[in-house]
């Protein structure tokens, strides 16, 4: 069974159309990655700016793999999800099961030894830790984050990252930049 996306979710009532989009895919999914597939990756904010064929993609963050579905439907070859959340981590493996998709599931809290899996393109999505990447952020490999905060913004602006989208209203120290 499917969890009620539209719960709690504050959606526009315009923006049901891009829920349904989801439930047709056949992902099981929660408000969080329904969030997600309405706001960032339906309006492409996560799609980089070069074709993913044949591409590894590595998503930190993976929530239950609705972002490892939309790189695979967008030309990647394999997606290593990595996500600390248990009841992210239980949808996540049955979106692999059930639809097939060729993933690697990591069930762990993200940390730089990560950066070392073979991967293309990184999107990284995890709540305010993303100050973690500024050390190394200079041998990154093409990558799509979010960054919270106008200071850390400017930080990853001053090393080479651009804003692709900054969100409005209530949520307007939040940025989705990338380094390509």
């Amino acid at each position: 069974m499917k969890p009620n996306a539209y719960e709690g979710a504050g959606f526009p009532l315009w923006k049901f159309r891009k829920v349904r989009s989801l439930e047709k895919s056949g992902l099981l999914y929660n408000t969080v990655s329904a969030k997600t597939w309405v706001n960032e990756l339906f309006d492409g904010y996560y799609l980089p700016n070069f074709s993913l064929k044949g591409k590894t993609v590595l998503d930190v963050g993976a929530c239950c793999g609705e972002t490892a579905y939309y790189f695979l439907r967008k030309g990647a070859s394999k997606v290593v999800c990595i996500e600390c959340d248990a009841s992210s981590i239980e949808l996540l493996r049955k979106n692999v099961e059930n639809l097939g998709m060729n993933v690697e599931v990591i069930p762990e809290r993200f940390s730089l030894k990560h950066l070392q899996k073979q991967h293309d393109f990184m999107k990284r999505d995890i709540e305010e830790s993303e100050q973690i990447l500024l050390p190394v952020v200079d041998r990154l490999k093409p990558c799509v984050l979010e960054v919270h905060g106008f200071a850390l913004k400017e930080m990853f602006e001053k090393k080479g990252f651009r804003v692709v989208h900054r969100f409005g209203g209530m949520h307007q120290h939040l940025f989705i930049m990338a380094n390509y």
